[in-house]
């Protein structure tokens, strides 16, 4: 009997959101489809649009081997009511990986143990997971790449300048970008004292943990933006992870193919 290629297990834990949603599942089924791998994907209890239920349980879908949705159990310590308090999406998102790294972390002991683990930007709690098992974590970064490097100079920001950064008068300087322009702020980080800003930057801090960041664009598209996050000197002393382009991963099908389930 020929011995059989045990195939690479990659775990990946998405946020609820259908923006983070579709390109994480795409990315899942081109591992398969690409590099013959097994994937377990995590699907997080939450209170999902008509529009996730739908994505997620078509009527039709056609079977794909390798491709296994594990869903969680509501978060152990956390009820649905209470997470009404938190209007921003990115909190309770981020709320929600918290209080349900437990779930995670006893199905993983109990099933089979990934070789590599992939979180959405608002799951770096879950790091403490692939710590425990000593297998690499990666972040998988949904935006264009053109984002990444103000997100991952934002701890430095945060330190630095003093008060909210849309009283500054003068662009906000980002080591190899342009200024930006207080206008051209992604909306998380125009007011300090939000929960919002402060979850991102409590994740952000994180970047500097894990093995590499996927981001979802290509060579082709940011090609000089890519350069400027594996060379610029003052990023790399943050230190910055290795960027790995894997995009873009975007929906062409109808509906998701169907996949085991528990």
């Amino acid at each position: 009997m020929e011995n059989q290629i045990k195939k690479l297990h990659v775990a990946i834990l998405p946020s609820p959101f259908m923006g983070h949603l579709i390109p994480l599942l795409e990315l899942a089924k081109r591992l398969i489809s690409h590099h013959d791998f097994q994937v377990t994907f995590f699907l997080l209890s939450t209170d999902s649009s008509a529009a996730q239920s739908q994505f997620l349980h078509p009527p039709t879908t056609v079977p794909i081997d390798g491709l296994h949705f594990h869903h969680l159990p509501p978060p152990l310590h956390i009820s649905p009511s209470s997470l009404l308090d938190y209007a921003e999406i990115q909190s309770r998102a981020s709320i929600i990986v918290r209080e349900s790294i437990p779930h995670i972390q006893s199905s993983i002991l109990t099933n089979n143990t990934p070789d590599v683990f992939v979180f959405d930007f608002y799951a770096t709690d879950a790091f403490e997971i692939a710590d425990k098992l000593g297998i690499p974590k990666y972040i998988f970064f949904t935006s264009p790449a053109m984002v990444l490097p103000f997100l991952m100079y934002l701890p430095t920001l945060d330190r630095q300048i003093q008060g909210e950064f849309t009283d500054l008068k003068e662009p906000v300087q980002v080591p190899g970008c342009k200024p930006i322009p207080i206008d051209n702020l992604i909306d998380p980080v125009r007011n300090r004292k939000t929960r919002t800003y402060k979850w991102f930057l409590h994740h952000t801090s994180r970047f500097p943990l894990v093995n590499g960041i996927f981001v979802n664009t290509c060579q082709v598209l940011e090609r000089t933006t890519l350069a400027t996050l594996r060379e610029d000197p003052i990023l790399q002393q943050i230190p910055a992870p290795r960027v790995y382009p894997v995009g873009p991963q975007i929906k062409l099908d109808k509906s998701p193919s169907s996949v085991q389930s528990d």
